[in-house]
């Protein structure tokens, strides 16, 4: 049986992946976060992983430099309410939305780079037919 110490937890995988996710959607190199949240690039690298776990004052530090509140790591998580204590969780305690989080898809992430680098005419239009053809 493996040491569930070595495990990493399902939240701070979870956290790390939407912390790579807005990083990337602002085009920011990991060096660069660490120097705005006064760690090592290592560091935000492990952070991504869900190698470490991140403290609170660290992860409100990242969504200042994220420019996203600190729920935005959160957002889509679902708990098993039944078992919230993360150190005797089992396999099935906590689990990603059923949908997988279309924020954490890269065709999502070169969409939105795409979208925003259109001027504003053109990102009106898109934007309008997007919510057009979503009503059908």
């Amino acid at each position: 049986m493996p040491d569930s110490k070595n495990i990493p937890n399902p939240i701070d995988i979870y956290v790390g992946s939407r912390m790579k996710v807005r990083r990337q959607m602002l085009k920011m190199n990991q060096d660069h976060l660490a120097n705005l949240v006064g760690v090592t690039f290592q560091q935000i690298q492990k952070y991504e992983a869900g190698l470490n776990r991140i403290s609170a004052s660290k992860l409100f530090m990242v969504a200042n430099a994220l420019e996203v509140p600190v729920n935005f790591f959160f957002d889509g998580f679902k708990s098993d309410d039944t078992n919230i204590n993360t150190h005797q969780q089992t396999d099935n305690s906590y689990q990603v939305a059923e949908n997988k989080d279309p924020l954490l898809d890269t065709q999502t992430i070169k969409l939105i780079n795409a979208y925003w680098k259109l001027d504003d005419d053109a990102r009106q239009k898109i934007f309008d037919f997007i919510v057009v053809m979503g009503k059908k």
